[in-house]
């Protein structure tokens, strides 16, 4: 899809639009007739083919885990102990929640779709629980 067909299909600004198409390894579609075959043949040419609620999802069968690993083993070398907090959407790969010691998965909001707000209410939440219960320290 283009910026513009995005943007009219979503109601986004041409901005969010174009935010939207650069994501990396992945990308939403949609097809008037949904058939089983399109995402049995994706999957079987070892792309990863989701189907979800509004769009469906193909992209790149990508390990993610990888960057979550090294990125908790890097903040923990610098800074010792660290609380990670994972954030997911349904289309989700399991192993990287299983890498965070605070899992959140988001509802079935599509961010294409303005489910932005929801991200963001789910961020500030746990950081918040986080926050309340650590100890206050006194530096």
């Amino acid at each position: 899809m283009s910026v513009d067909e995005v943007a009219c299909e979503t109601s986004l600004s041409l901005l969010q639009a174009r935010l939207a198409r650069l994501r990396e390894c992945g990308e939403r579609f949609w097809v008037r007739d949904r058939c089983a075959r399109l995402i049995d043949a994706s999957n079987a040419s070892h792309v990863r083919c989701v189907a979800a609620d509004h769009y469906d999802y193909v992209g790149a069968p990508v390990e993610n885990s990888l960057g979550v690993a090294l990125l908790r083993t890097l903040y923990h070398r610098a800074y010792g102990a660290v609380v990670t907090i994972g954030l997911a959407d349904a289309l989700a790969d399991d192993n990287v929640l299983q890498l965070v010691d605070r899992r959140v998965i988001v509802g079935e909001e599509d961010p294409a779709r303005g489910g932005v707000a929801g991200w963001a209410r789910a961020i500030v939440e746990v950081v918040e629980e986080v926050r309340s219960s650590r100890p206050c320290s006194s530096t």
